[in-house]
């Protein structure tokens, strides 16, 4: 009788070896995605991304991380890393990639890794272009009230920055008609010649006069910034005229 409980002891810790190795599997990984899209071209440095994949799992989930990194150039930046567990998860997640010392340019790859309690892990890459930071605007009317009318000053308020350089900003006016060629009416035009200008707070001289004739039609402002590297940043916004 001993012998036969130890062979059965023996015989039960076998199966319970063979049951656990079997579970022991590569977790699923799939819908990868930034910024609800399957593939992004662009990795502006400085601006902000949204992560969201699912992932699944026959035991348990514990961790992902995601990475920018380039083989031929032997690079690898941290860029997410967070624990998580259960056995299908879907994650939505913020990153940001500041690290300047990534050289611009293609042949990066974003690479997303999920590894379970096993330490067995899955992972799928996405291929991007790293470019430096686009410039920002932060800039409305400094008086929206209930519109402008013919030789009315329009005032602005706000800022517009970039992380590296800054080149030029101009607003101006303009007709939504295409027949024209939209002819600018109204512009306010700054250009930056400095080493480092990385900011610039919109004060009292920057205003222009409406026209004293206003045709009725539709009206547009144009915001646009660009910076020493050639990134261009545009915003148009609508405006409100009496006639």
């Amino acid at each position: 009788m001993h012998r036969f409980l130890l062979a059965l002891f023996f015989f039960s810790t076998l199966i319970a070896c063979k049951t656990e190795e079997e579970s022991a599997t590569t977790p699923s990984l799939y819908n990868f995605k930034i910024n609800s899209q399957l593939m992004i071209v662009k990795l502006h440095l400085h601006e902000d991304y949204q992560l969201s994949f699912t992932a699944s799992d026959e035991s348990n989930l514990k961790s992902y991380r995601l990475e920018l990194i380039n083989e031929q150039k032997n690079e690898n930046f941290l860029i997410r890393e967070n624990d998580f567990q259960g056995r299908q998860v879907s994650v939505v997640d913020t990153f940001k990639f500041s690290n300047t010392t990534a050289s611009l340019g293609k042949g990066y790859q974003l690479r997303l890794t999920v590894q379970n309690k096993a330490g067995l892990s899955r992972t799928l890459t996405q291929d991007v272009e790293v470019r430096d930071g686009r410039p920002l605007i932060n800039v409305a009317l400094q008086n929206p009230g209930n519109g402008y009318s013919a030789n009315d000053a329009v005032y602005f308020r706000g800022t517009v920055s970039d992380y590296e350089d800054l080149l030029g900003f101009e607003i101006y006016l303009y007709r939504q008609e295409p027949r024209l060629n939209n002819p600018r009416m109204g512009t306010i035009l700054h250009e930056f010649n400095g080493a480092n200008d990385t900011l610039y707070t919109l004060g009292a001289n920057d205003y222009f006069v409406l026209p004293s004739s206003l045709v009725i039609d539709n009206y547009a402002l144009v915001y646009r910034l660009t910076d020493s590297s050639g990134n261009v940043e545009q915003i148009v916004q609508g405006i409100s005229l009496n006639f």
